[in-house]
């Protein structure tokens, strides 16, 4: 009788192994990835791919030049479609500090040329560093690494006084959907308000909005209305020590503003 457990357990360990081996066997089949350019833009077919497999590829597949403190290991599933390399790089690193450098073509025209990843601690919320896409009339911009000028420094608990109330807020502030208001770069199309009115006493004011500018993003989330971005400004701080705002100025150069809370 213990001889036919003994055989019993055994078959079952054996049985438990095999299906285990069929289950990373199966997950290692899944991992797939499959990128395509055109025209400058990218097609992303990727299943539970590592995150520098794809950032590679995309490197191999553009000439962008990739490097980065961070391994990089984490798997994603991503499928995006006839998008710019900087929406991908936007979707890809949403939770990391990076820096997008830029260089200006005859056409006047800014094709990305490097990413720098800043490393795991940086951003897995934006931290000591900010998240910099750099576009100026130079060949590769500024360099965010030393841009420290660029940082608003505030209190947290005072900034999160002067945005905790949405009425007052709405009323020092005014915007149209940015297509709407002037004619926008194809890469730049259809997203942002376009600032029409503002108080010089608030808190939008002072920290360096005016109008005329565009604004398309906070940390990543789109604004595409005056509610959505005093809504993304409210939530930033409880989730992250820095806020970057990006913003395009009149001559449709992008300019993004950031504010550091400690």
């Amino acid at each position: 009788m213990n001889l036919n457990y003994a055989k019993l357990f055994n078959h079952s360990i054996i049985g438990y192994i095999f299906c285990l081996f069929l289950s990373f066997l199966g997950m290692a089949q899944a991992s797939s990835l499959n990128i395509n350019v055109t025209n400058s833009l990218i097609d992303i077919e990727a299943n539970q791919s590592p995150l520098i497999n794809v950032l590679q590829a995309i490197s191999l597949k553009t000439g962008m030049i990739l490097k980065t403190e961070d391994s990089l290991t984490d798997s994603i599933t991503l499928h995006l479609y006839e998008a710019s390399i900087e929406d991908c790089l936007r979707r890809l690193l949403a939770n990391r500090n990076y820096v997008l450098l830029f260089r200006k073509t005859e056409n006047n025209r800014f094709v990305p040329i490097e990413v720098r990843i800043l490393g795991n601690n940086t951003l897995k919320t934006i931290n000591e560093k900010n998240n910099f896409i750099s576009k100026s009339n130079s060949d590769i911009g500024r360099d965010p690494l030393n841009a420290e000028d660029y940082k608003k420094k505030y209190r947290k608990k005072w900034f999160e006084q002067k945005i905790q109330n949405k009425n007052i807020l709405t009323k020092q502030i005014s915007a149209i959907p940015a297509d709407k208001g002037t004619k926008l770069p194809e890469d730049q199309s259809g997203k942002g308000i376009l600032i029409k009115n503002i108080s010089i006493d608030s808190i939008f004011h002072q920290i360096g909005i005016n109008e005329g500018d565009i604004i398309s993003d906070v940390n990543g989330t789109s604004v595409n209305t005056t509610d959505d971005f005093i809504d993304a400004l409210q939530s930033s701080p409880g989730k992250l020590p820095s806020i970057r705002i990006e913003r395009l100025k009149n001559n449709h150069e992008i300019d993004p503003i950031y504010i550091e809370l400690h």
